[in-house]
């Protein structure tokens, strides 16, 4: 009969889990206690509610330090619900709201006490445009109410302040000095603003191509020599030799050394004037888009589209889908737009910078060496460690051929942004209460009587499936051994 009152057991046990229902059971929730630099200089002793909730029987978590406040990152890790004790200033590239979607977080906010008056952020487009004027706003820990003195470069301005004011600054130049000085506080930092690359015009010899061309690029520089600088476009008229590493127009003719030159009337099609001229490259094209029998008309090699015949303008002139299919070679190869910029040119230390890449033309780049694929947007992110100037280098890629660079440059200040940032993020705290499902709690002795219940299934609990599988086995074993089975 034994046999018959194990398998009672296990059929039993089995029901039970099949079932699963669950329990509720009272729980006290986790107290994450922030004490990071700007909790401990607003907020009364924050060791007194250490000391009280220890008391109490919770569970208390401790974290900040003097530079960093990491409220995203606890939450993460910690066992919810939970009471959370800060000042919401979060420094730290984990998002508090996305960390506290589906575990309840309930604000309690001590008494504090005024902050000291700092210059807490500067917010200016960077890199401001040369020769443009930027509005520049400076935003304060706490009300100032008195003047705020800026000089850019030798030029003063001076405002009235609560606890921000905006001033507009300019003309910017490739390297300004700006000046922030409140009672109590100052700072100094330098912008940077590199020359945007150009288009020019390269002309050794007088053509119609440039007439054709210049309502194509009309703020091209016009020049006789091959210049030295930022260009992200040559357009060569009649080269010596040429670079097929630089991004170029190349027309070719008798001057241009590595083609061989080849005579006759070249009929493109018979209503249209003949290519007299036409020069045919020594080398292998990496595409050709147009040509009259074997020989090619219009050529790419590496980054330099080749016109091979200098009386190609005269079919332009005569029909002018030769040249609107010649502007899509243009478009294909060379039509790239790229912006790098911050909406800030200086950081504290500790500050998480953000980066924002957008454009179009190009489907990879890279930030100081490392690769990122580009779909439209991309927003890069970093904390700030070093001090003084800080560059990042962009490259920009399309399948693999590197077609842009870029430098961004922004200025990290020797004061830890912990320090700089005292108040109180209502907003945010309020949003962590909202989007976890907890709430905001009045003082201490709410927070004691919170009542929070953990449901606990069977199926949670293991040890049921390891009776259920054992008194199965006596039951198996049992009636094996008496023949049953």
């Amino acid at each position: 009969m034994i046999e018959n009152f194990f398998r009672a057991l296990w059929i039993l046990t089995l029901l039970f889990i099949l079932s699963n229902f669950s329990i509720k059971r009272e729980i006290k929730p986790t107290v994450l206690l922030d004490k990071s630099y700007s909790s401990r200089a607003i907020f009364e002793d924050l060791k007194a509610y250490e000391d009280a909730f220890s008391r109490k029987g919770f569970r208390v978590v401790s974290f900040g330090s003097d530079s960093l406040s990491d409220i995203g990152g606890e939450i993460g890790k910690a066992d919810c619900p939970c009471i959370l004790i800060s000042d919401g200033l979060n420094n730290s590239p984990n998002d508090p709201i996305s960390a506290s979607i589906g575990k309840p977080i309930y604000i309690l906010i001590p008494k504090y006490k005024e902050p000291p008056v700092l210059i807490s952020e500067v917010r200016l487009r960077n890199p401001p445009r040369i020769g443009e004027f930027e509005e520049i706003k400076i935003s304060l820990t706490s009300e100032l109410n008195d003047s705020i003195t800026l000089y850019f470069n030798r030029k003063k301005y001076s405002s009235f302040a609560k606890s921000s004011v905006t001033f507009r600054l300019g003309p910017f130049s490739e390297r300004d000095t700006i000046s922030i000085k409140i009672r109590g506080d100052s700072i100094r930092f330098y912008t940077y603003s590199p020359k945007e690359g150009k288009t020019a015009f390269v002309i050794y010899k007088l053509s119609p191509f440039v007439r054709f061309l210049r309502g194509k690029f009309p703020d091209a520089e016009i020049l006789k020599e091959e210049p030295k600088g930022n260009y992200n476009l040559l357009i060569l008229i009649s080269p010596r030799k040429m670079d097929f590493n630089k991004p170029s127009v190349v027309f070719v003719d008798e001057n241009t050394e590595g083609f061989r030159k080849r005579e006759g009337e070249f009929f493109l099609r018979g209503d249209l004037p003949p290519l007299r001229e036409i020069y045919e490259p020594t080398f292998k094209p990496d595409k050709i888009y147009e040509r009259f029998e074997n020989l090619p008309i219009i050529a790419l090699k590496g980054k330099s589209l080749l016109v091979l015949s200098p009386d190609l303008w005269k079919v332009w002139l005569a029909d002018g889908e030769y040249f609107k299919r010649f502007s899509e070679y243009l478009d294909e190869n060379f039509k790239v737009f790229v912006e790098v910029f911050t909406e800030k040119a200086v950081y504290f230390l500790g500050d998480v910078a953000e980066v924002f890449i957008s454009g179009y033309g190009f489907d990879a780049f890279s930030i100081n060496g490392r690769k990122f694929p580009f779909e439209g947007f991309h927003t890069y992110r970093f904390a700030v460690k070093d001090t003084g100037e800080i560059s990042l280098k962009f490259e920009f890629f399309k399948k693999g051929d590197k077609i842009s660079t870029r430098t961004l440059k922004i200025y990290g200040l020797p004061y830890v942004s912990e320090k700089r940032r005292l108040g109180v993020d209502t907003n945010l705290l309020k949003n962590l209460a909202q989007v976890s499902g907890g709430g905001i709690l009045k003082d201490t002795s709410e927070a004691f009587n919170l009542k929070l219940y953990k449901k606990i299934y069977i199926s949670d609990f293991y040890p049921f499936f390891l009776l259920t599988f054992l008194f199965m086995l006596l039951d198996w074993g049992i009636r094996r051994y008496r023949g049953k089975v």
